[in-house]
Order: structure tokens, then C-alpha cells, then sequence
């Protein structure tokens, strides 16, 4: 093949990758659950939430804020020192939950988590 027909091959691959991330359906899901020392706290349907609100959970006397709108949920207000939860920001992905460890608090996608075993590490994941 020409060199000329490899650029115009790999700009075609390139734009239909681009097109693909515009067009396909993002990970978002629409539950999400909240869980506390490895126990499930809230299942949450996003898609159902008409108005904004807050809910306080405390454990061994520290505490956290978890902002919850239509569509979305993020942590504003934790007692931890690192805030890494608060930086997270809103709950972006099925990939990437919202955790705080010194709280031991984890907000993800309902089914982002499963109990089977991780073939790279070789433990449960």
C-alpha cells in the first residue's frame, strides 16, 4: 500500500473513533448506591429525583455530606483531612466511584461492582 492510502486509512479510523465517543451513550447509569463500612446505606434512582437534597452520614464521629440532584451526586462536606471525596467532584463514571477511606465511604453505579473473581489480580473484585 501507498503511504498516502495508510494516512488517509488511519485518519478514517481516527475520525470514526471521534464520532463513535460524540454519539454512543455514555456509562452513566441511572442507580446509584451508597454504601458504609462495606454495607449498603441508599439505592438511589437518579432519574427520579425532582429536587435537590442532602444526606449526612456520620460513623465513629466523622462525618460526610452527599449532595444529591437530578441526574447526579457528589460529596460537598467531609471531615476527613485529605478531601479527595469533596475534589472527586460528581459521580462521572461506572468506572471511577466516589470513595472517602478514612470515612469508609463508597458511592457508585448500581452493577459496577460484581462479586466474581478479578483475573488480573487474582482476587475478588
Amino acid at each position: 500500500m501507498k503511504p498516502r492510502a495508510w494516512i488517509t486509512l488511519f485518519v478514517c479510523v481516527c475520525l470514526l473513533c471521534a464520532a463513535a465517543l460524540v454519539f454512543l451513550p455514555s456509562q452513566k447509569g441511572d442507580v446509584v448506591e451508597i454504601y458504609q463500612n462495606r454495607t449498603l446505606l441508599y439505592t438511589i434512582h437518579l432519574d427520579q429525583v425532582s429536587e435537590p437534597y442532602d444526606i449526612e452520614l456520620e460513623n465513629d464521629g466523622d462525618s460526610n455530606t452527599i449532595h444529591v440532584i437530578p441526574g447526579d451526586i457528589c460529596i460537598t462536606h467531609a471531615s476527613c483531612p485529605d478531601q479527595v471525596c469533596v475534589k472527586h467532584g460528581f459521580l462521572s463514571s461506572k468506572a471511577t466511584p466516589i470513595v472517602c477511606l478514612p470515612n469508609k465511604i463508597v458511592i457508585l453505579y448500581s452493577g459496577s461492582v460484581s462479586e466474581t473473581v478479578d483475573a488480573v489480580a487474582g482476587g475478588v473484585s
